[in-house]
């Protein structure tokens, strides 16, 4: 894992209780469009299956959901699973009161397996609650599973210990301590304080054998446990820990002391020191330039240097500039308010405004008006010295000067510069007017080598005033903006803009008449047309020359064009034409594979319809003669039948399937138990073969394993375990586009992954990776060994080998299914593995000795034995 995931984000979500400390209720909103249907009612211990669709439950935040209602007893600790193949999961869970919803808790991806949730939460009141599984960002469609269950496996270890203010606790971070929740491989020691709403406090994390973390925890009276703060190296004494917060209310809180790696451990020390309260910031008014000086005894930011604070009130859409020189340091200053864990939000940040490295400035218009806190500081923690700082009124918006014009098939060349138009995010524009005639396809292009460019087209209203009706940034290449218009025959304003504040520099702007579009030509199936790009072609959008040809597909139609030059590096693009404009639905640049620069594409008709056939340079300034070829392909073929044992004798050919990247296939289904071990061999004397084994979801084909060459020569062979109870199918298809002929296809069974041979704690295997071992869905090679550990009692695992590079893994059978608890690569040495774990229960375990890479084998020796005491 990533040592991030230690710090909750908003995608973890492990259930941030702001929402859940509220006092005030939540009841749902009442909207028109809400569509509201009854919750079923469910019980814990249920595992239910259920579809997100059309009639359930609907809002415009949530989007689809369903709805559950179980009735608990105060103090039943609940966990909550909600996984899904079709959508990203969200689960929400709620007490239901009289006079409404009112939510508690939330989950995102907190299962820790990608996109599936998990709640925990404990019921505070014997109660009705509300479980409501839906999609993340209200997107969700598709089937899904809910399991719900009372929670006994509360994680143990070593009981929260207290500190006080101005107290220092002392211990030990060790494999028996609590591991974080949504973070297993880590420990943490708790210590719980109390504190009043404002007071200022920094704790302070300090050890010589590991590297340290802080965590600042509160925990709601549901049992939901959320994260108010973070910190790694924030002491600056190498890899110690340090923060500083304002408590947000008067409670319970509690450090969390853990470390940046997993498993690390060793003693620590940890303070808790109450700060004075934080100097009354210094008065600044509009107009006002006031000296400082930066010293030891100011507060400290979050850079880890001092700082001073001047606090200046500003109304809303005030333009203000705050600018700092100083003759000692280079400066940065801040602006923000006084609000939030760490008494500090900031809202803009200026740096090195002058390029002398000494001064810098804000630009600066609030939203509402109120108090805001400027910070002056040093670019480097250790920087000290006199400064000035300046607040200075800029007054409304200046009226822009006036447009300049500029004609359709002109370009000219403008600078942005000060005394130039300036727009609420304070960016300088120019602006012309143009005359267009009704119907005109209008190419408008910005470029400039001193600025990332920003387009923007207003269309001139009945009352005069001005519309916005298109805008771009990097259409154009690189930071060039490129627009297209379709003209209505009115006057129409331009302008000219930086995508970020206060850019000069000089640009172009040209507008060109792309002149109609392109008459498509008549394709028919099986011919080859000849044509020409030349200066009498029409213009794409990118102002390319092209030649366009009509077809028309059914809905899961086929179709395959393939154009060829000598000339130019051919681009071929399938369009239809939609309410505005034509939309791409496929394209191809060089899809023959035969080493030139010819096209080759295939498109699936999603709808039925006329299409268009652009046939166009990838290079706009090339040109010159081409032949282009369609065929219709008919709809892809189904998938044949094969059984295991079957050995088939086909051939690729024309008709057949063809895959995305242009390569045909013959499909084969079957169907596959979880668990079972199959292997899929393909030879051709023909061509380099290529197979494809996949799994079908609510989505389509899902591909899980792939091989090109299994060994010498150019073979193929796949052999995994299956991972569910689904339909499967077998692409044989080819390495490169093109190749066809004659194959051969043998799916094997070879039955159910043998079981783990049995070891004691405290044996030493000598075992070798083979060919004819079980390969996972990655296509690595393993042995399985299963042995008996007792809770508490720590064992060392270690896999060494001069043959392989190997790793280690070690879980549980569920069922069939093999559950990874741990896994380790190179802890033990360069490449070989060390695994170090605790049993929380006493149970039957798994150890799976593998390699790092696919496909390799050789001797290894695996030792499994009590962890030496520390």
């Amino acid at each position: 894992m990533t040592r991030y995931s230690l710090a909750i984000t908003t995608a973890l979500a492990v259930v941030l209780a702001a929402t859940a400390s509220q006092a005030a209720q939540q009841p749902d909103p009442v909207d028109a469009a809400d569509v509201w249907v009854e919750p079923a009612m469910i019980a814990l211990g249920d595992t239910l299956s259920g579809t997100l669709a059309d009639g359930d439950s609907r809002t415009g935040a949530d989007g689809l959901m369903d709805r559950y209602v179980m009735d608990l007893e105060a103090g039943t600790r609940v966990e909550l699973t909600l996984r899904s193949d079709a959508f990203d999961t969200y689960l929400i869970a709620g007490i239901v009161r009289p006079d409404g919803f009112e939510q508690i808790a939330l989950d995102d991806d907190g299962l820790g397996e990608g996109l599936n949730s998990r709640l925990r939460f404990t019921a505070a009141e014997t109660g009705r609650y509300e479980i409501r599984a839906r999609g993340f960002a209200a997107i969700g469609e598709g089937d899904y599973t809910l399991t719900t269950a009372a929670r006994t496996d509360v994680m143990t270890g070593q009981p929260a210990g207290s500190i006080a203010y101005g107290g220092q606790a002392r211990g030990t971070l060790s494999p028996d301590d609590t591991p974080v929740e949504w973070a297993e491989e880590f420990r943490y020691d708790a210590y719980r304080f109390q504190a009043r709403a404002g007071d200022r406090l920094e704790a302070a994390l300090r050890s010589d054998d590991f590297d340290t973390t802080l965590m600042l925890m509160s925990e709601s009276r549901w049992g939901v446990v959320e994260q108010l703060a973070f910190d790694d190296d924030g002491l600056g004494e190498g890899t110690n820990s340090r923060l500083i917060f304002f408590a947000p209310e008067d409670g319970e809180y509690a450090l969390w002391a853990s470390s940046y790696g997993p498993e690390e451990a060793g003693a620590y020390s940890l303070t808790l020191t109450q700060l004075p309260p934080l100097p009354t910031p210094t008065p600044i008014a509009v107009g006002e330039t006031l000296s400082g000086l930066l010293e030891t005894a100011d507060p400290v930011g979050d850079t880890g240097g001092p700082y001073d604070a001047f606090v200046l009130h500003a109304e809303a859409g005030q333009r203000l500039e705050i600018a700092s020189d100083s003759t000692s340091f280079p400066t940065t200053l801040g602006i923000g308010q006084a609000v939030g864990i760490g008494g500090w939000e900031a809202l803009a940040y200026g740096d090195n405004y002058a390029g002398d490295r000494t001064s810098s400035r804000i630009l600066f218009s609030p939203s509402s008006s109120g108090d805001y806190i400027v910070r002056v500081i040093g670019v480097e923690a250790a920087m000290r010295g006199d400064y000035t700082v300046t607040v200075r009124d800029r007054g409304p918006l200046p009226p822009p000067p006036p447009p300049g014009s500029i004609r359709v098939g002109d370009s000219l060349t403008g600078w942005l510069q000060e005394g130039d138009g300036v727009d609420v995010d304070e960016k300088y524009f120019d602006e012309y007017d143009v005359h267009t005639q009704a119907g005109q396809r209008l190419s408008l292009t910005v470029r400039s080598d001193a600025f990332d460019t920003y387009l923007e087209v207003y269309r001139r209203q009945p009352d005069g005033t001005f519309a916005e009706v298109m805008s771009d940034d990097d259409s154009g290449g690189d930071l060039d903006s490129r627009g297209l218009l379709r003209a209505d025959g009115g006057d129409y304003r331009v302008r000219v803009t930086s995508f970020g504040m206060g850019e000069v520099g000089d640009y172009t702007l040209a507008i060109r008449d792309l002149g109609a579009v392109a008459s498509p030509a008549s394709l028919a199936w099986g011919r080859t047309v000849s044509g020409q790009i030349d200066d009498n072609d029409a213009l794409s959008e990118s102002e390319t020359r092209y030649d366009s040809y009509r077809f028309r597909l059914n809905e899961g139609e086929r179709a395959q064009f393939i154009a060829q030059s000598d000339a130019f590096d051919t681009l071929l693009i399938a369009t239809r034409e939609g309410p505005d404009g034509f939309e791409i639905v496929t394209y191809d640049d060089d899809g023959m594979g035969d080493g030139t620069t010819n096209s080759r594409m295939v498109i699936t008709a999603d709808q039925t319809g006329d299409y268009e056939l652009w046939v166009m340079p990838l290079d706009p300034a090339t040109s010159g003669a081409y032949t282009v070829t369609g065929r219709e392909l008919g709809p892809s073929p189904e998938p044949r039948p094969i059984a295991p044992g079957e050995m088939i004798e086909g051939s690729l050919q024309d008709g057949d399937g063809v895959a995305y990247e242009g390569m045909t296939y013959d499909g084969y289904r079957f169907e596959g138990q979880a668990g079972q071990r199959i292997r899929v061999d393909m030879n051709s004397t023909a061509f380099d073969t290529f197979l494809l084994v996949g799994v079908h979801g609510p989505g389509g084909l899902t591909a899980i394993a792939e091989n090109d060459d299994s060994g010498a020569g150019t073979d193929s062979s796949v052999m995994l375990t299956l991972p569910s109870n689904a339909r499967y199918e077998i692409w044989a298809s080819s390495y490169a586009v093109g190749e066809t002929g004659a194959y051969s296809l043998l799916l094997t069974d070879m039955g159910p992954e043998p079981e783990p041979g049995s070891l004691l704690i405290g044996s030493t295997i000598r075992g070798a990776l083979s060919e004819s071992d079980p390969m996972a869905v990655d296509g690595i090679y393993y042995d399985a060994y299963r042995f008996s550990a007792e809770a508490g009692r720590a064992v060392r695992i270690t896999a060494t080998s001069n043959a392989i590079d190997s790793y280690l893994q070690l879980g549980q059978m569920e069922e069939r299914v093999f559950n990874v608890l741990q896994e380790d690569d190179d802890g033990l040495s360069d490449l070989n593995s060390l695994i170090t774990f605790t049993p929380e229960t006493d149970g039957t375990y798994v150890v799976r000795v593998r390699s790092y890479g696919a496909g390799e084998v050789g001797d290894y020796v695996l030792t499994v034995e009590d962890a030496p005491a520390e």
